[in-house]
């Protein structure tokens, strides 16, 4: 049977209900499709959470569970998913809407008479959960920023065109729905954004470079063509968090109020809301985007660790190394950030660092070392973290070396990999960001391993 339609602990909790024994195989494997289906997909969109199953009558409160219904009205699959944000209103409204997606598939899962037949019904699931996420978003906002027949259309369009290779080359593209003050010209066509951008093999070249943007009004009606490498995309916002190649986007995304969809040259397709990218897209399916998550993980471990006067560095370091890893994740980079609580554990790890130093390395330090973190350029510190060795940074947010290569003690550890090896020692006096080329990133403290996100999925 396919994986994603078989989850065994769920099968064990339905197997010792009676209403569920007493089913017909073919109901009973639709609705064991369907919960399976639930728990993967729930795993896939938000990452490193665990979902906890129980049979139980229906509740009143729903605030802090889901409930998914059963096959018979007096029960229903409560589920408590350990790790969603109660204050972040994307996880929140993804985990309901997938539930309400899948109860939609019910009726129709339970008289699938294949795995096959299943697989069909559930393949769009997580398309159909990131237009009814921004849709509701929308609506309670009062907003009419986009027609939801043309979203579905623009974010199909780039996930095909996102397939489409001229002389190896994606196309790249970022199409904004929002107000503007430009009207279309009535003596021009009229050219909507769709899916007859497919048409020409050479979408690759002509929409090459990660700066152009498309404008849109809500029916998808093309109003106006933007470079932001020249055009001003006005003042940016403070809230603004994503890789580095994407921030001009979001900063004329916020400024307009839009919804956009954005085609990175890896291929990935990513759905923004104002300054803040909301969900990404690969081959593995759709997920959460990682940037708030990422940030706000960071700023807890990091109140600990810094030692600065100003209370609001922690936040501001989290904010600046959550930039410098989606940077380094968006170009397929490793790289190792430590954050550390002691100037004897800094001492530690950059001891032996000037003693095997390249020239390309000198000229860095000379730029980085001795400097504020969050005052250097995001660009120029993703390019020293890609450097082999990690980035030390002390308590106060000063950057003490770079392609610092430390030894670590010889014992039996299951971790993988000497970035990982790396991570776990250097965390036992402080705070570790691991970025991975697969674009996993994970936060150490404390000797372990306290959260990963973006990890790579099936």
């Amino acid at each position: 049977m396919n994986d994603l339609l078989y989850y065994e602990p769920l099968a064990d909790l339905f197997e010792a209900n009676e209403t569920y024994r007493n089913a017909s195989t073919q109901v009973r494997f639709g609705y064991l499709t369907f919960a399976a289906s639930f728990h993967w997909n729930l795993l896939k969109l938000l990452g490193d959470i665990s979902p906890t199953y129980r049979l139980a009558p229906p509740a009143s409160d729903c605030d802090s569970h889901l409930q998914l219904p059963y096959l018979n009205d007096s029960l229903r699959l409560h589920v408590k998913a350990a790790g969603v944000s109660s204050d972040d209103w994307l996880e929140h409204a993804t985990a309901t809407f997938l539930a309400e997606v899948h109860s939609d598939c019910m009726a129709g899962l339970q008289i699938a008479k294949s795995a096959d037949v299943a697989t069909t019904l559930l393949s769009n699931v997580g398309h159909t959960v990131v237009i009814r996420v921004v849709l509701n978003a929308l609506r309670l906002a009062h907003r009419r920023t986009v027609d939801p027949g043309v979203l579905e259309e623009a974010i199909s369009t780039l996930c095909l065109l996102s397939h489409r290779r001229y002389e190896g080359r994606i196309p790249e593209l970022a199409v904004c729905f929002g107000g503007s003050l430009r009207r279309p010209d009535r003596r021009a066509p009229a050219v909507h954004f769709g899916r007859e951008f497919l048409g020409s093999k050479k979408s690759a070249v002509l929409l090459k470079g990660g700066t152009l943007l498309l404008h849109c009004l809500s029916n998808g009606r093309v109003v106006e063509v933007v470079d932001l490498a020249f055009g001003s995309c006005g003042a940016g916002s403070d809230r603004t968090l994503g890789p580095l190649d994407q921030i001009s986007t979001l900063n004329y995304s916020y400024n307009h109020g839009g919804v956009t969809a954005i085609l990175t040259r890896q291929g990935e397709v990513l759905v923004a809301m104002g300054a803040r990218i909301c969900f990404s897209w690969d081959a593995s399916g759709w997920r959460v985007y990682p940037a708030l998550r990422l940030a706000d993980h960071l700023s807890a471990e990091l109140t600990r660790v810094c030692s600065g006067k100003g209370k609001a560095l922690p936040k501001h370091l989290a904010q600046h190394l959550t930039t410098i890893a989606l940077t380094l994740r968006e170009h397929r980079l490793g790289a190792l950030l430590v954050v550390c609580k002691s100037e004897e554990m800094t001492a530690r790890l950059i001891r032996d660092r000037q003693l095997n130093i390249s020239p390309v390395e000198a000229l860095y330090a000379r730029l980085f070392v001795g400097r504020p973190l969050c005052k250097l350029s995001p660009q120029l510190v993703s390019n020293a973290a890609a450097l082999d060795g990690a980035v030390v940074i002390d308590g106060r947010g000063i950057v003490r070396g770079i392609g610092c290569i430390f030894e670590t003690p010889r014992v039996q550890t299951a971790a993988e990999g000497a970035r990982t090896r790396a991570a776990l020692f250097a965390s036992k006096g402080g705070v570790v960001l691991k970025v991975s080329q697969d674009g996993e990133m994970s936060i150490f403290s404390n000797g372990k391993n306290e959260a990963t996100i973006f990890s790579p999925t099936w």
